[in-house]
């Protein structure tokens, strides 16, 4: 986590932007909506970037580590994720989840690694 933010000191504040941005675009009404979950899932997403990026390199021609990635972010997938680091987050909710999506792609973006649209893409609702 320390090169990550050491190598892009501004990668939270980004990801704090594009969560309030999209959550404007969807008209959402959320408290807080400018940070809303991004100190509890930074280090998380950090995580999935990352291993979806050396997944990447390892395996240049299997399947899209970004699109398994994508499959796997869905309400309730991430329950065991959760209860084996002691979350409190509800793991059935479409907050941590939406939130999560959104902090990999900026992250992922930022050594030039995007994930491809159709993660995207993917609806929110």
């Amino acid at each position: 986590m320390n090169a990550v933010e050491t190598a892009h000191p501004d990668l939270r504040d980004r990801f704090r932007e594009q969560v309030a941005a999209t959550l404007e675009e969807v008209e959402d009404e959320v408290d807080g909506a400018r940070g809303y979950l991004v100190e509890q899932l930074w280090p998380a997403a950090i995580c999935y970037a990352v291993t979806a990026a050396d997944r990447l390199r390892d395996r240049p021609g299997g399947h899209s580590t970004w699109d398994l990635l994508g499959d796997g972010f869905e309400e309730g997938n991430l329950a065991e994720n959760f209860d084996q680091i002691g979350s409190t987050l509800n793991a059935y909710s479409l907050g941590p989840v939406f939130t999560l999506r959104i902090g990999v792609s900026v992250i992922a973006e930022a050594p030039g690694l995007a994930p491809t649209r159709a993660m995207r893409r993917k609806s929110w609702t």
